[in-house]
């Protein structure tokens, strides 16, 4: 979007509204990448985004929904897959988020204030890139 003179309180005005990386080739029960990896490129795209400057970045998808009835043919873009096993891509929003929380309460608890977005950038930065 175009430079605006308004206020926002975040600096790009594009978000991402949708990623993930597909475990299973589609059709197949044949990996395509492991969970590892999967929770690898989702640290890659959100530091990615938080680089940028994007203020939202959208993980697609929490629970399996893509799955054949039974479980046949799933996707493995999950958080949650469909035997409620939480994925190592779920960890990595689940960590980000605790840390993020623990961060914004020690500086309203310091500072009296918010973290500015650049602060919060980089701290979130260094969590993505310490996992």
């Amino acid at each position: 979007m175009p430079p605006t003179d308004k206020k926002y309180p975040w600096d790009k005005r594009v978000f991402i509204g949708e990623y993930g990386f597909r475990r299973y080739h589609r059709g197949t029960q044949k990996i395509a990448i492991t969970a590892d990896q999967q929770a690898e490129f989702t640290r890659t795209a959100a530091a990615a985004a938080l680089s940028w400057g994007c203020p939202f970045a959208l993980y697609w998808q929490i629970y399996d929904n893509e799955s054949d009835e039974g479980g046949e043919n799933p996707s493995g873009l999950a958080l949650i897959n469909r035997n409620q096993q939480k994925q190592p891509a779920y960890l990595v929003h689940k960590n980000f988020y605790r840390r993020a929380n623990d961060f914004i309460d020690r500086c309203r608890s310091d500072f009296k204030r918010n973290p500015t977005q650049a602060e919060f950038r980089e701290e979130a930065l260094k969590w993505l890139q310490s996992e």
